[in-house]
């Protein structure tokens, strides 16, 4: 995916929408990864925005319609969000030399997915449940 050091379009939508002002945050848009802070995008960053980009590609109306839909659907966001975290997880797990670190980074990923980033969708241990179903992993307590 080609990064543009700028802002999405849709922008003053999205950060009406959600708590991200002041924030460092990226966006996807089509092939595109938005990066207005120039942060460093790792390869797990990456593949969570890749996983965004095919849902552009397969959602009807293409990323504007899907960006419509994210901001004021709250269970499509988390259906979107998912997929994206668990491939970002995964990145990560195939680098984790122990259990222990994979669970840890398990954990941060739903932390993640449950802050308020993303507006109030899905609590911490109910992100973390999700997260185990998309992984296919036996959710151990």
């Amino acid at each position: 995916m080609k990064v543009v050091h700028d802002y999405p379009p849709l922008y003053a939508e999205i950060a009406a929408a959600f708590p991200i002002k002041h924030r460092s945050v990226i966006f996807a848009w089509g092939d595109a990864i938005y990066n207005p802070h120039s942060l460093v995008l790792n390869d797990a960053l990456r593949a969570h925005e890749d996983v965004h980009r095919m849902q552009h590609e397969s959602y009807e109306g293409g990323p504007e319609a899907w960006w419509r839909r994210y901001i004021a659907d709250k269970a499509f966001r988390l259906d979107q969000e998912v997929p994206a975290h668990a491939a970002e997880y995964m990145v990560h797990a195939v680098l984790a030399d122990s259990r222990k670190r994979r669970r840890y980074l398990l954990s941060q990923i739903a932390r993640k997915l449950s802050s308020a980033t993303y507006g109030p969708m899905v609590g911490q241990r109910k992100a973390l449940e999700l997260l185990r179903k998309e992984l296919k992993m036996e959710d151990k307590k």
